[in-house]
């Protein structure tokens, strides 16, 4: 049984109920009415009677009851027609139209929902569609600009590694112009100052043993070139020129090397070379380091010019054999050695220049 059906069957109840107190209540009055009326008809009858002679029973009583009886069945036909109104004919019939409506509207209702729950979802399937295209249109974007970027980043990274080997290639052609430069500059010197004290060395007599006479520094040269000094050289300016100074060897710097120079006129130094000897001109005292005179002045030992009159009895080593006017010399750094005899020994005394 169905809700609705049940729901008739309770309403159904309640009305018949309804209507029976209603008959109830209503049945009270008529009744007494007609007994009332009644009793006055027989009263009548009674005087009908007792002047006709005896219609009471009859007339009056079946009145009553004939009254009584067409109200049971007025009732009757009220409850009937009541009963078929509201029990089994037009209150069924409208409540199975309308159960009827109700069945026949929810295929609609259902195909309606349907169609209704299909818009949404397609509407959904567009909103999801127009978002996976606008998702990838804008990974379409930012690939595209990542794509750009990378482009430019690897652009600017090859410019910067072609300025940075133009400026390497720079470099290198000026390293190499000036190692070039450097090279031939220090050629130059290097002959210049070998052509120089080789020319002192044989044609004047000069230092070609200068620094062979120092024990320390046998090996050394007049002229060679040297990537480093004695870490306990001492500095020595001459006439505004820089040298260094070291166990009797001097150094003059050429860029980043040094060159070996003869004893510069005019040094002072503090400390004499090795192997010295001490020789006296009149009141003045020299020390000869092989050929070269210091005279010492304060603290320090000056290098002066070979001291005219000097006696010595021993030739630096290196001197050269020259001849002037018939005369024999010896000559060395810049010194004219006459030869002479002292007793049976032969001595040699510096004199001018016997070429001037």
């Amino acid at each position: 049984m169905s809700d609705q059906q049940r729901l008739n069957k309770k309403f159904n109840i309640a009305f018949s109920i309804i209507t029976l107190l209603c008959s109830l209540v209503l049945l009270v009055p008529t009744e007494a009415l007609t007994r009332g009326r009644g009793g006055g008809g027989g009263g009548g009858g009674r005087g009908g009677a007792a002047r006709s002679g005896g219609n009471f029973g009859g007339g009056g009583y079946g009145s009553v009851r004939h009254s009584s009886g067409s109200f049971k069945s007025s009732r009757s036909s009220y409850q009937g027609s009541r009963s078929r109104e509201f029990s089994g004919g037009s209150f069924q019939g409208s409540s199975g139209q309308r159960s009827t409506t109700r069945q026949q509207s929810a295929p609609q209702r259902q195909t309606t929902s349907r169609e209704r729950s299909g818009q949404r979802q397609d509407s959904r399937s567009d909103r999801q569609t127009g978002r996976q295209d606008l998702s990838s249109q804008r990974q379409d974007t930012r690939s595209e600009r990542s794509g750009n970027r990378q482009d430019n980043i690897s652009e600017r990274q090859g410019g910067r590694t072609d300025r940075t080997q133009i400026r390497q290639d720079a470099r290198t052609e000026r390293q190499g112009n000036r190692i070039d430069f450097a090279d031939d500059h220090w050629s130059g010197r290097y002959n210049y100052y070998h052509n120089h004290y080789h020319n002192w060395n044989y044609w004047y007599g000069g230092w070609s043993n200068y620094y062979g006479f120092l024990a320390f520094g046998t090996g050394l040269a007049i002229g060679a070139l040297i990537a480093s000094i004695p870490y306990n050289s001492e500095t020595v300016i001459v006439e505004g020129d820089k040298y260094y100074y070291s166990d009797g060897v001097y150094y003059s710097p050429e860029g980043s090397e040094y060159v070996i120079v003869p004893p510069p006129s005019g040094a002072t130094v503090t400390a004499l070379p090795p192997s010295c000897s001490t020789t006296t001109v009149g009141s003045s005292i020299y020390s000869d380091c092989g050929g070269i005179y210091y005279q010492q002045v304060g603290n320090g030992w000056k290098v002066v010019d070979p001291p005219v009159g000097a006696i010595i009895t021993e030739l630096p080593e290196g001197a050269m054999e020259q001849n002037v006017g018939g005369q024999k010399y010896y000559f060395y750094a810049n010194a004219y050695y006459q030869p002479f005899y002292s007793g049976s020994q032969v001595v040699y005394m510096i004199v001018e220049d016997p070429t001037a």
